[in-house]
């Protein structure tokens, strides 16, 4: 990040964009990193976490109308993985679902059953897709699953915002036949990052008490943590 912005500067530049709550996770400052440039200098996140949570960022989120789609599962995606795929995360992506389908169990997240998942219900909408979802038959749980390759420069802050809105979005009812699931399983929202990426970083930096508000902006929007080791596709659940 090249140019440093005072800790007023920052504060100033979340409250212009809770206007417009389901593209909040896109703004550039959602993705600033680093400190302010202040005599005491803070971390962005931790001032713009603090201020989402001062200005109810879980009732801001609720706004969020869902899109209705009458059916979330995509029978073209068979794990096969394109040629002209260039993107690090969805071949990651495909790569733990076809470990699933080939009978593996990853870990605390159940088994991946479906990545890439649409949001739209036609071309005008505008929303992203799903990563990974993926079911936990013992808990009966489904886990939405933000994906971060392990060089992937995005922030926290932003991994939890997108899954926060995504969730919003999600016509529940109507994914949960998609998927020919029990009723009565719940949707939860995760993030899924790597070992030793920028993200694993800033755990660690929340788990060492620098960074309080991110952790409480986790428990306000109650989104999971799960870390995944790169090359044996290991998931286990993180502790802030």
């Amino acid at each position: 990040m090249g140019v440093k912005y005072s800790r007023d500067e920052t504060v100033k530049e979340i409250g212009s964009k809770l206007g417009n709550i389901a593209s909040l996770y896109k703004e550039k400052c959602i993705n600033w990193s680093g400190k302010t440039k202040d005599k005491k200098p803070g971390f962005y996140s931790e001032i713009i976490a603090d201020e989402l949570i001062k200005s109810g960022i879980k009732d801001l989120l609720q706004e969020i109308k869902p899109i209705s789609r009458n059916n979330y599962k995509v029978d073209r995606h068979t794990g096969k993985i394109p040629k002209i795929t260039i993107r690090e995360e969805e071949i990651f992506a495909k790569d733990l679902f076809n470990y699933c389908k080939a009978g593996n169990d990853p870990g605390e997240i159940g088994v991946i059953i479906d990545y890439q998942v649409p949001l739209k219900a036609n071309q005008n909408d505008d929303a992203g897709k799903i990563d990974l979802i993926s079911f936990s038959k013992d808990d009966g749980v489904i886990y939405l699953l933000e994906l971060k390759g392990k060089n992937s420069k995005e922030t926290l802050l932003r991994c939890i915002l997108e899954i926060s809105t995504y969730y919003r979005l999600l016509d529940k009812e109507n994914f949960i036949k998609s998927y020919s699931i029990p009723r009565t399983t719940s949707i939860k929202k995760s993030i899924l990052i790597c070992h030793d990426s920028q993200q694993h970083d800033e755990i660690k930096k929340i788990q060492s008490g620098q960074r309080l508000k991110m952790k409480d902006l986790f428990d306000v929007l109650e989104v999971r943590i799960f870390l995944i080791n790169h090359k044996n596709f290991q998931i286990n659940s993180v502790s802030l």
